[in-house]
């Protein structure tokens, strides 16, 4: 996103909900870099070059999260799922007033399992089953911090997960 500061005369496209987001994590003064000319509530279909872009609004990781659908083959999932480098899983970092919405946005991922999966994070996912079992493993994960309201150890949370996470500690972050 940064990067933005450095381009001149473009086009953006963003989620109507941007300024919530903004708010959250930039200053006030650096917004003028960031906010969107084309503001989109449901979905915005567009060419980029040779590129079929179909952009969907869907708030899940964060309010303003949109997946892209590229070329009818692939989808750029954001911070749904993430990962490090080397494929492991990294724990969701989400807020827990968040953490509804995140699991809905989620299972709702399940839509569009037929894509090759390209996360904001990490590695690209293609097979079927993997794509799932990290989706569940999540939702696992998520519906036990929810219904505890945040108040689960991460051992109790991963209990029925069979992955681990990585950055444990933002588990903590949910209990405040």
């Amino acid at each position: 996103m940064n990067g933005l500061k450095k381009l001149s005369e473009i086009l953006i496209y963003g989620s109507y909900n941007y300024k919530k987001t903004l708010d959250m994590w930039t200053k006030k003064e650096d917004h003028r870099y960031y906010k969107p000319d084309i503001l989109i509530k449901e979905t915005k279909e567009i060419n980029f070059g040779r590129h079929k872009l179909k952009m969907i609004y869907f708030p899940g990781h964060s309010i303003c999260t949109m997946i892209i659908i590229i070329n009818d083959k692939y989808l750029y999932i954001a911070d749904e799922l993430m990962f490090s480098n080397d494929g492991k899983s990294l724990l969701p970092s989400v807020e827990f007033e968040g953490l509804k919405r995140h699991i809905n946005s989620l299972k709702s991922l399940k839509k569009y399992i037929k894509y090759d999966f390209i996360p904001g994070h990490g590695i690209v996912l293609k097979e079927k089953e993997e794509k799932e079992n990290h989706i569940e493993n999540r939702v696992k994960y998520l519906t036990k911090v929810y219904k505890t309201k945040g108040k689960i150890s991460y051992k109790k949370a991963i209990k029925d997960c069979n992955i681990s996470f990585l950055h444990k500690e933002w588990h903590k972050e949910l209990n405040k």
